[in-house]
């Protein structure tokens, strides 16, 4: 027990959590609308476009950069990061299959930039901190200087932000616009895009389990919902050596509130057959496009039927004799989690952050289709030069799937990177609000308390370490032991007493012979091969009998 219980009373370095510190209720995520223009994340940042309304061609410098950088080190084969200021992050997945097998879902999860640029601000304030320079000189407010300060006590420190982070459920298919897209007028504020060949397992750098090939259909226009926007812009083509320019790319952008999959050719049979054409849907004729749209709750495309983002990228020959259209889709879930960062240069030297905790699933966003302009850096309507890395790419796959015909969806990786990576940038730069509070935590799972803190190495006193509970049980037995041996002792008395190695000897040296060496002789080897037993009986004087 010696051992044991040094280890109890001696400190050991040990991970501590520091008091967190409130930041703010969450409000919402901002992803509804256009970008505010007074409280843009992604503006504040890029700094030139104090006074834009649509117009986020200014945002090139910054976001299309971004975008570029992120695109271009996927090619090289570098990981699929992205930097935000001196930070690096990246994506991550989450894989959930149903119990019946029919069902499987992966689902990448973005981090959010404006809570990264937040644990920026900590990592500069723990910086300041560590080398010393005073709190009036610090750019850290003085309200906030000292809460800092306990961050730098340790041998080793992790940052801590919760904030919210973004799930996405991308897909992606090739087709034709002429022959896979078939468009469905209702009215002047509603229409249905069809497209056919929807296959569930073209997941974006991702083989899913799950299978089946659908034709699927989503309504526009703000007749259904206010919140069914369309946007779009197109990508020069480039000037070739012929001096002519090659074709272009248009990009349409849709969000739908609502989406339908049923097998291709196979529209529900109670639909009548005028209702789901390629065409303007003739006056009085009874579609019931409620039900059309409905869902009962089960099934594998259930996740993918509501708050539904498409993106069509189409190429057409200059002779306009084909085309090929590219259609990318996901949904998009909030939640909520930790955002860690190792400060330290020799331990962490990207300075990359993690998420220790990914969620399985979370509540669906709407997302304007203006958050995918910020993040290509076009305006609605606006033509993107062929220059950037990120254009040029997406120039070079329609390109190829164009004049190729035997094309196949992943014989290309390229493709992979301009279906995912512009949909990570987009979601990753949505911004969010929230107002101020000084609680730590909040039991609201829609609207949670925003904290900070920070995990310290440090020598302290504790049971975390494994020694420390080795010890604790140890010392526990060993107190438990010497506790059952005093009761057991008071219950049942011992009738005999044993001698201490003292009065052995003494006993020894009293003991008179009888006799007992006679026969054995002056041998010394054989004298002490005799044994004797030492009695002691009750009231007397102790007893040496030779045996």
């Amino acid at each position: 027990m010696g051992p044991a219980t040094a280890v109890l009373i001696l400190p050991s370095l040990q991970w501590v959590d520091t008091t967190s510190i409130g930041i703010g209720t969450f409000d919402r995520m901002n992803s509804d609308a256009p970008p505010n223009p007074e409280g843009f994340f992604a503006v504040n940042l890029a700094g030139d476009c104090e006074e834009y309304d649509t117009d986020f061609s200014c945002l090139a410098d910054y976001w299309a950069v971004s975008l570029d950088a992120f695109i271009t080190t996927s090619i090289d084969g570098g990981r699929l990061v992205s930097q935000q200021g001196y930070l690096i992050f990246g994506f991550n997945g989450t894989y959930e299959v149903s119990s019946n097998k029919t069902t499987s879902d992966f689902t990448y999860w973005i981090p959010n930039r404006q809570t990264l640029h937040d644990l920026e601000m900590d990592f500069f304030a723990v910086g300041e901190i560590s080398t010393n320079v005073p709190a009036n000189e610090s750019g850290v407010p003085a309200t906030l200087y000292d809460s800092y300060v306990p961050y730098n006590k340790s041998l080793q420190t992790q940052l801590q932000r919760s904030g919210p982070i973004v799930g996405c459920l991308p897909n992606m298919w090739l087709g034709s616009p002429w022959h896979d897209l078939n468009v469905t007028v209702v009215d002047s504020d509603r229409s249905i895009r069809c497209y056919e060949g929807y296959d569930i397992s073209n997941t974006p750098r991702q083989e899913d389990t799950a299978t089946g090939n659908y034709t699927k259909c989503i309504r526009t226009g703000t007749g259904w919902n206010q919140a069914n926007k369309q946007a779009g812009f197109t990508v020069s083509g480039p000037i070739n050596a012929a001096n002519q320019t090659d074709p272009g790319v248009a990009v349409d952008l849709y969000f739908s509130d609502a989406a339908a999959f049923f097998p291709p050719g196979s529209p529900p049979a109670w639909l009548n057959e005028g209702c789901l054409i390629n065409g303007t849907v003739a006056q009085g004729l009874a579609c019931d496009w409620d039900r059309f749209f409905s869902t009962d709750g089960e099934g594998s495309m259930t996740n993918r039927s509501s708050s539904v983002n498409t993106i069509e990228i189409t190429m057409m020959a200059s002779n306009h004799s084909t085309a090929v259209m590219v259609m990318v889709d996901y949904v998009a879930f909030l939640n909520f989690t930790t955002y860690a960062l190792d400060p330290s240069p020799s331990t962490n030297p990207l300075f990359l952050v993690q998420n220790p905790q990914l969620p399985s699933t979370g509540s669906p966003l709407v997302i304007d289709p203006s958050w995918t302009l910020v993040a290509w850096s076009a305006t609605n309507g606006s033509s993107l030069s062929p220059n950037r890395s990120t254009t040029l790419t997406l120039l070079n796959v329609m390109s190829n799937a164009l004049t190729d015909p035997n094309y196949e969806l992943y014989d290309d990786p390229l493709l992979d990177d301009i279906s995912l990576l512009p949909v990570v940038q987009t979601l990753s730069l949505i911004d969010f609000s929230y107002t101020n509070s000084s609680a730590p935590f909040s039991h609201d799972p829609v609207h949670p308390i925003l904290h900070r803190n920070a995990r310290l190495y440090v020598w302290a006193f504790g049971i975390t370490s494994r020694t420390a509970i080795l010890g604790t049980i140890v010392t526990t037995l060993g107190i438990f032991v010497v506790l059952t041996q005093f009761m057991l002792g008071l219950a049942y008395p011992k009738m005999k007493r044993h001698l201490s190695p003292t009065e052995l000897l003494v006993a020894a040296l009293r003991h008179v012979p009888l006799g007992e060496f006679d026969i054995i002789g002056d041998e010394e080897t054989e004298l002490a091969k005799v044994r004797f037993q030492v009695q002691v009986k009750e009231g007397s004087p102790v007893q040496y009998v030779s045996a």
